[in-house]
């Protein structure tokens, strides 16, 4: 029963590592992340996929193959992204034509800043 609990939350990592691989692959720009962070995380997961075995945890062995995989992929874009923004081939849409709440909230209220899609706005916006 520990092993099948272990795994799901092997497997629940795992998905919540997709969701930061699918927004970094919309914004294509490295923000709030460390490398060293998913670096660590994923050396910790190749790590797992020797000692699960080893304690026949077969169910914790399956999740930590997902988790390191996402860690993995992850730590593969960050590396990507921030060699492409180093270089400057990143792509930073300009923000003088889009207009956002500040942190404030006072709507309409001009902020400098990068906009990684201005199309999606509530992306970019808090209201209290």
């Amino acid at each position: 029963m520990a092993d099948a609990i272990n795994g799901a939350f092997e497997v629940l990592g795992a998905i919540f590592v997709f969701l930061s691989i699918q927004r970094l692959y919309a914004d294509k720009l490295v923000r709030g992340v460390h490398w060293a962070a998913v670096a660590y995380f994923s050396s910790w997961g190749a790590w797992n996929l020797y000692y699960y075995p080893s304690l026949d945890q077969w169910a914790s062995f399956f999740g930590a193959i997902a988790i390191c995989s996402a860690n993995t992929i992850y730590l593969c874009m960050i590396f990507y992204y921030l060699w492409n923004e180093k270089h400057g081939l990143a792509t930073i849409l300009d923000d003088s034509n889009f207009e956002f709440d500040d942190l404030s909230g006072s709507v309409g209220t001009k902020t400098k800043g990068v906009l990684l899609d201005p199309t999606r706005p509530s992306d970019h916006t808090w209201r209290p």
